[in-house]
């Protein structure tokens, strides 16, 4: 009887599954992979590759069906790993025209479950209608099939169609094993860990980004985008830790020992790609790109606009550091600081701040890493952009409630806001229908439009301080400048190797609270606005706005509050021939500086 009811029980079972069902479900789980990305560029350039990576994952989802000989063993697998979690991937797409990456995955990981919670209040509802309605859908399904318990697919069937897919996925493998290098091609000298030097400081960083290219048929796909994207923050993390296990405790010269802050509220905003040539504030022949802060100026407020500044450089991830710390990871130049200390993030908590840093920016990657370094430092940390530099993403303006939050909660405050700026593309960096040129396509009206947008922000800001009513002050500086696109050296976006790349805007705001209270130090401010200094001025000078006072700073760094011609930086020459050198470049070729 036991053997009878075997053999019928495994009779049942032979009914085989109509083969559309089959084809049903590589779609269901393929459909992200239909739609085309903005980050993969225009559909008429990239249609093959774009084919290429959809036939290359209906491939291995067919090939993975294949290990299941019954429809709803396949059904509840890939629900329990994939299709719980597809209309994240849908909705990404739809948002952002990326898909699930490390960026990110660092902002998640990177920023606190509150800044979190804010952020998503500005994800459209339907989208979690959409979320509950999908996985309905898939517990039906499921319910379904569970009904046809005799259902399976034939392990002829099965064993076809697994070979016949694995042998179109290793076809390009066996064609293209036979291309060999060509003879001569010079091989990359490997490194070591222990290795410091200005091409090792980056390796980490780069081996990150780089295995996340190799497998972009798949880390660009469902359900591969995420597993890839955790993957890519975990390696860009450890990079991140490896260089922060080379900072050192900054000495007491360059601390606030001793001292009693007499500041409340101190916010450092890092502008991005800003040159100093596209402020109206600075270039009266500049479009009304700075009305708020020129009315700021005429009002009689404490504002101080500094129109001989200089970057030390055009690469944001070796102009940083320098803006942070006295004694940074890199210098300007990409050298490794064998020397190198935490930066003004953990003088101000040393110093009794509570501190935070907020960024419109990514938590990692080769352009990233290096300043998530000193992120770290913070308390509190929040990365709001869930784009890259290169895409569309969140406007700057998302960092305000964060700082607003954060300023009710702490009554002594240490806030940085790293912008999105005026980076390319400028069309990104400001809502439509926005600025003197209100939607226009062309690049140069777009880069003022950035900046005018810039202009608003730091606006809202001040008036947040000024409202506060606490001893406040803000500093701005850019990290570098960019070309203004058609402008006088006729060049197209992204260009950085004119005059107007390292002229750069830089201002000090302080409170009318904090004004009164520290007059000596708002003057010396005041007296030294057409003096020439570099962004490595940056630390000190917020040494000297937190602690109130106009004692000489320690010699060898400059201060906003102290003239230029007093102090030099520390690297690599002095401040007066770095200028100097900038000078004769600048004369010798405005459109190519090249500083030697």
């Amino acid at each position: 009887m036991v053997l009878q009811i075997i053999k019928n029980f495994s009779k049942g079972r032979e009914i085989p599954v109509p083969w559309w069902i089959f084809g049903a479900i590589i779609f269901v789980v393929n459909l992200p992979n239909f739609l085309w990305l903005e980050s993969s560029g225009s559909l008429q350039v990239h249609s093959i590759e774009f084919l290429e990576k959809l036939l290359f994952c209906l491939l291995l989802t067919a090939c993975f069906l294949t290990l299941f000989a019954r429809p709803r063993q396949a059904w509840l697998v890939l629900y329990l790993l994939f299709l719980w979690w597809q209309p994240l991937a849908l909705g990404v797409r739809f948002m952002s025209g990326l898909p699930i990456n490390a960026t990110m995955v660092g902002m998640a990981m990177a920023t606190s479950p509150t800044e979190l919670r804010n952020l998503s209040t500005i994800i459209p509802g339907q989208w979690f209608a959409f979320f509950i309605i999908w996985n309905m859908f898939c517990g039906g399904v499921l319910c379904a099939l569970l009904k046809k318990p005799h259902w399976r697919w034939s392990w002829n069937f099965r064993s076809k169609v697994f070979i016949f897919n694995f042998a179109l996925l290793a076809l390009p493998y066996i064609v293209l094993s036979g291309v060999s290098k060509v003879p001569g091609e010079p091989v990359q000298p490997t490194t070591t860990s222990d290795q410091l030097d200005s091409i090792d400081f980056w390796n980490g960083f780069k081996q990150a980004d780089q295995h996340a290219d190799r497998a972009k048929n798949l880390s660009e796909a469902f359900p591969y985008e995420l597993p890839f994207a955790i993957l890519h923050y975990l390696e860009g993390r450890r990079a991140i830790n490896a260089v922060r296990a080379h900072l050192s405790p900054p000495p007491p010269e360059y601390t606030l020992e001793g001292v009693q802050p007499r500041a409340e509220v101190v916010v450092l905003v890092i502008g991005e790609s800003s040159t100093r040539n596209a402020w109206h504030w600075f270039n009266p022949q500049a479009p009304a790109t700075t009305p708020m802060l020129e009315a700021r100026a005429a009002r009689g407020e404490y504002i101080f606009g500094y129109s001989q500044a200089l970057a030390q450089t055009t690469s944001t991830r070796q102009a940083v550091p320098s803006m942070l710390s006295v004694q940074p990871l890199v210098w300007p130049d990409g050298s490794f600081n064998p020397k190198a200390t935490y930066s003004i993030v953990s003088v101000a908590k040393q110093a009794g701040f509570a501190t935070a840093w907020l960024s419109n920016q990514a938590a990692i990657g080769t352009h990233d890493g290096i300043i998530a370094a000193y992120a770290q430092e913070a308390e509190a940390q929040a990365f709001l952009n869930p784009s890259g530099f290169a895409d569309q993403g969140n406007f700057d303006n998302v960092l305000l409630p964060a700082l607003q939050r954060y300023l009710a909660e702490n009554s002594r405050a240490f806030v940085v806001l790293h912008t999105m700026g005026s980076h390319f593309n400028y069309k990104y960096r400001y809502p439509n229908g926005f600025g003197p040129y209100p939607n226009s396509r062309d690049a140069r009206e777009a880069y003022f439009n950035s900046v005018a947008y810039t202009d608003t922000i730091l606006d809202q800001i001040v008036e947040m301080l000024a409202r506060d009513g606490r001893k406040a002050v803000l500093l701005y500086a850019s990290d570098h400048g960019e070309a203004v696109p058609g402008g006088a050296c006729n060049v197209g976006s992204a260009n950085r190797n004119t005059i107007d790349a390292y002229e750069v805007p830089v201002l000090v705001w302080l409170s009318r609270s904090y004004g009164d209270a520290n007059r000596a130090l708002a003057e010396r401010l005041a007296q030294h606005q057409t003096q020439s200094y570099t962004v490595a001025a940056i630390p000190q000078t917020l040494i000297d706005l937190m602690r109130g006072d106009i004692r000489e700073p320690t010699p060898g760094l400059q201060s906003l509050a102290w003239s230029s011609r007093r102090h030099n930086s520390t690297w690599p020459e002095s401040l007066s021939v770095w200028v100097e050198k900038y000078k004769k470049a600048a004369e010798k070729n405005p459109c190519f500086v090249l500083i030697r």
